[in-house]
């Protein structure tokens, strides 16, 4: 009887064992590949270089574009705080200091409720006047004393020079550089480079000698006298194209310079 049982249940566990044993089997099998891969030792992967940073594009300067009335009793506006009014007619645009950015000249009357405010010593502007100002590397030139105090009059016509900042120019809310010049309004305002102002020049030198730098002159008659405003560096000046003097090549500073 006894042997009977074992039997029974020797033959009843024996499928259970052999299920047991492949189960085992083919989980060995499966797992042993992932061990093998385990041990392997991993192939060397190229290691990519970091893609180099992307360079911002430099900014690039604004068209100089023609000046605007609306744009230039703004700018006029900004800067004299309602101290002139501007002549709808008498503005141009151009880089009178040479330094690559567009500048506006205008020509203004000043607003008699505000003189005392026009002629402060306290004001962001310099009142001046350009026959007065003799530059002192204009060579064969009298060195003058300093100019008398200026000051504005009701009723008289003057010229501002707003100098620009950056690519925006005179328009840019920045540019706040501004000269007021009394006795500097003609007839037949416009702008001319430099080097093609000093051809017209009546001189003994040659053209090689004359001075040819950036920046533009402010070409009118003043008077009955024919001539152009220039930047000295620091001033506006007055020169005369109905003088025999010169300009030459050492007289006249770089122009870059600002005030």
């Amino acid at each position: 009887m006894k042997k009977s049982t074992r039997a029974s249940v020797a033959r009843s566990v024996f499928p259970f064992v052999c299920i047991l044993a492949v189960a085992s089997a083919f989980l060995w099998d499966g797992a042993e590949p992932e061990q093998q891969s385990a041990n392997a030792t991993p192939t060397p992967q190229a290691i990519q270089p970091p893609a180099p940073a992307k360079q911002p594009e430099p900014a690039k300067a604004l068209k100089s574009t023609p000046a605007q009335l609306s744009d230039v009793q703004a700018a006029i506006t900004r800067v004299y705080e309602g101290s002139v009014a501007v002549d709808p007619k008498g503005f141009l645009v151009g880089d009178f200091d040479g330094d690559g950015s567009q500048d506006l000249v205008a020509v203004v009357s000043p607003v008699a409720a505000m003189l005392s405010k026009l002629n402060s010593d306290l004001a962001r502007w310099k009142l001046e006047d350009p026959r007065q100002i003799t530059s002192p590397a204009l060579e064969g030139l009298p060195r003058n004393s300093p100019p008398a105090p200026v000051h504005a009059e009701e009723g008289e016509r003057l010229l501002v020079v707003i100098h620009g900042n950056g690519a925006e120019g005179w328009r840019d809310p920045e540019a706040m550089n501004t000269y007021l010049l009394k006795n500097a309004v003609g007839s037949s305002l416009s702008p001319e480079p430099l080097k093609q102002a000093l051809v017209e020049v009546r001189s003994h030198r040659s053209k090689q000698d004359m001075l040819a730098v950036r920046g533009d002159v402010i070409k009118q008659t003043l008077g009955r006298e024919r001539g152009f405003l220039f930047w000295t560096g620091a001033d506006y000046a007055w020169h005369s194209l109905d003088s025999k003097r010169a300009v030459n090549r050492r007289s006249v500073p770089s122009p870059h310079a600002r005030s």
